[in-house]
């Protein structure tokens, strides 16, 4: 097999192993717009991210929901090399820092992926911006949130 269709076969793994999670997350995306956040972190974010070990950079949207306390659900969609799509949630402890707030959250993806990601963050005036960690990555996400519209 030449190294032209290896590389596409395990594009096209990739792609089926994260259709399912990305047809829920693109549901979520969709009904986000009609949510009416309860706090300045629910809602819609969009942006990007940018590996730190590597240059590589994406889109990025998120759907925050809060869940409970301090807690708040991030549904994730990132693009990688404009055409791999991959979605996963991770809860974020959300503390106010003043008008601002800080987060914190780790979640475990598949080694292939880099396994343990943990995260710190701000969000400031509509801006979130967070550096992750992982064994395989390290970089930062930056999005701003999305002004929608409820009807």
């Amino acid at each position: 097999m030449t190294a032209f269709l290896k590389a596409r076969t395990l594009l096209f793994a990739f792609s089926l192993l994260g259709l399912s999670g990305c047809l829920t997350y693109q549901s979520s995306w969709e009904q986000g717009a009609s949510l009416k956040p309860v706090s300045p972190v629910e809602g819609r974010w969009k942006g990007t991210w940018l590996s730190g070990a590597n240059g590589h950079t994406g889109s990025l949207r998120a759907v925050a929901t809060h869940l409970n306390g301090d807690i708040y659900r991030f549904q994730i969609g990132a693009t990688f090399w404009k055409i791999i799509r991959a979605s996963y949630d991770v809860n974020f402890t959300v503390l106010p820092d003043g008008d601002n707030h800080t987060l914190t959250g780790e979640q475990t993806l598949s080694g292939l992926m880099g396994g343990l990601y943990t995260y710190e963050g701000r969000i400031e005036d509509g801006n979130f911006t967070a550096s992750y960690k992982s064994r395989l990555d390290h970089g930062t996400f930056r999005m701003r949130k999305v002004a929608d519209r409820v009807w």
